[in-house]
């Protein structure tokens, strides 16, 4: 197929560059080979004339949205997704890529629209399937069902990164943590990747070891300075210390990476309402409200807030529930 042949690809490629005329189906197996070789940048501009479009097929916004991703820019993979395909337009790899973006960006419920129905599969995607499935039963505080899941595939790749970190998480919030300290030291192989370095922070911060989950942290932000969770955690400790403007720095960058934080848009309200900045504490609540409206009752015990806008001003920015 073209999809495997790089020579023939490209020669056509260029033909119909030259002639002015690129058929859509082209466009996507163009965007699909230079993926599957690694070109980022190249797959990338290939997609977006895909999704730009009259005709783009639905999986163009999920194309888009696994380079982003891969390329670390989380908001414009979120972006991307703004509006989901309709999962059963999409071929079945197609629903797994999408749902392996979601659950990269927390999207817990559209990652579950994604996989909804889906199986079984080939071997190799249904590892995928499988793993997405224990980090949603994760998610759900299913986490003897999730670290079955775990273990299972573990079985056949012990030394698995995203398998090992999982289970970690599992373990730390099931409670486990000297055995979630253990899953979680693969960060040390693979000192690219931020996932298990940040949960290895929120396990030294469980135990309270401040000065331990601190460094963690910033290892996370080494691998992946765009790692909004290692942000908003590091923004919160500065929060913490009272350093009003370095946690707004470190939040202001957890949200520009994830515009859909409710979290970090709260805690940047509390940094901003703790340095008397009215308006900008009110666009930052607003937002997170918005995002999170179940943020209110939290927002009416916060006194920096509740010092700022009455419990009617904080009703007002919370959007009335359907």
């Amino acid at each position: 197929t073209l999809l495997g042949d790089d020579a023939r690809a490209s020669a056509l490629e260029l033909q119909c560059t030259r002639a002015g005329w690129m058929p859509i189906r082209l466009y996507e197996l163009s965007t699909r080979r230079l993926l599957a070789a690694g070109k980022l940048l190249e797959a990338r501009a290939a997609a977006k004339r895909l999704a730009a479009a009259a005709d783009a097929p639905p999986v163009a916004p999920v194309l888009v949205a696994s380079i982003e991703f891969a390329l670390g820019r989380y908001a414009f993979a979120d972006e991307a997704l703004a509006r989901l395909p309709d999962p059963t337009q999409l071929a079945a790899a197609d629903r797994l890529r999408m749902a392996h973006v979601l659950v990269g960006l927390e999207r817990w419920s559209d990652a579950r629209r994604a996989i909804d129905g889906l199986g079984p599969l080939p071997d190799s995607q249904q590892r995928v399937l499988n793993l997405v499935r224990a980090i949603l039963a994760i998610q759900d505080g299913q986490y003897a069902v999730g670290l079955g899941i775990l273990d299972h595939l573990l079985a056949a790749t012990p030394d698995d990164y995203d398998l090992l970190t999982w289970r970690g998480i599992a373990l730390l919030r099931a409670g486990q943590y000297q055995a979630a300290r253990e899953a979680l030291a693969v960060a040390q192989r693979d000192t690219s990747r931020p996932e298990a370095y940040y949960w290895l922070g929120v396990l030294e911060h469980a135990e309270g070891n401040a000065e331990a989950a601190e460094q963690a942290l910033r290892r996370a932000l080494a691998a992946d300075a765009a790692f909004a969770p290692a942000l908003e955690a590091l923004g919160n400790v500065e929060l913490q210390r009272d350093q009003l403007a370095d946690a707004v720095g470190y939040l202001t960058k957890a949200i520009e990476a994830d515009p859909h934080r409710a979290s970090a848009h709260f805690l940047l309200a509390i940094a901003h309402a703790r340095a008397s900045n009215r308006l900008e504490a009110e666009n930052a609540l607003r937002e997170a409200l918005r995002l999170d409206p179940a943020l209110l009752e939290k927002a009416l015990r916060i006194e920096a807030l509740t010092s700022l806008f009455s419990e009617d001003d904080l009703r007002t920015m919370t959007p009335r529930r359907e």
